[in-house]
């Protein structure tokens, strides 16, 4: 059952999905929008994310260590967290999760692209890769609809590119108008031609597309 209580405190915002499922593109759209975004620079803009990654570094700790996330510190504020890190995020705050979704053959071709523009070994091919991805993405949003600190809303990647104005409406109706005191330039940010990988149909890809291994 979903907490049904007023917060205390301003809910953490989370931005999550997939990599290379527009969390990205999520993050400045909220940045824009005047929410404080928790991120430290550290990872920077490249040409598979030319607007910057908005990443807080930290937030990888959160594996071993659940501190890592303070209410004074994240408190109304946005961090992105991978989906395979949801699941340890204190359970003693409240979070509202905007959960990006894209086709996982998109997901799958971005990552080999953006892996392979920097240098870095794909390693070997896994023809069942298109269904461990898209097994864990159904696992993580049926464990966001049951989780009780958790609120959710999930936002389609190819609707946010075509129709960006009424997808802002939703988030501004998720977030509320009060955490976002300049949505109306929200929209703008989005940038049709950085929509580079469209395809149909989900592709096979290699294990090395999660950097390390098909998410669990």
């Amino acid at each position: 059952m979903k907490n049904t209580t007023k917060p205390i405190q301003p809910p953490i915002i989370i931005v999550s999905g997939l990599p290379r499922s527009g969390t990205s593109l999520m993050m400045q759209m909220l940045d824009a929008g005047g929410v404080q975004v928790l991120s430290d620079g550290v990872r920077r803009a490249d040409q598979s994310n030319p607007k910057g990654y908005f990443e807080w570094e930290p937030i990888k700790k959160l594996v071993k260590d659940t501190t890592v996330i303070r209410a004074e510190i994240a408190a109304g504020r946005v961090v992105k967290v991978i989906s395979t890190l949801l699941p340890r995020l204190p359970k003693k705050y409240d979070y509202k999760v905007l959960y990006m979704q894209r086709d996982i053959g998109e997901v799958i071709q971005s990552q080999q692209k953006m892996l392979t523009d920097t240098g870095q070994n794909i390693g070997a091919q896994d023809a069942d890769i298109s269904a461990k991805f898209q097994a864990h993405d159904a696992k993580v949003r049926a464990w966001l609809t049951r989780a009780p600190h958790m609120q959710e809303l999930f936002v389609n990647h190819k609707d946010l590119l075509t129709d960006p104005e009424r997808q802002v409406a939703k988030i501004v109706s998720f977030l509320g108008p009060e955490a976002l005191p300049q949505r109306d330039r929200m929209a703008a940010v989005v940038d049709p031609r950085l929509y580079r990988t469209k395809i149909q149909k989900p592709v096979r890809g290699p294990l090395g597309l999660f950097a390390i291994k098909p998410p669990t």
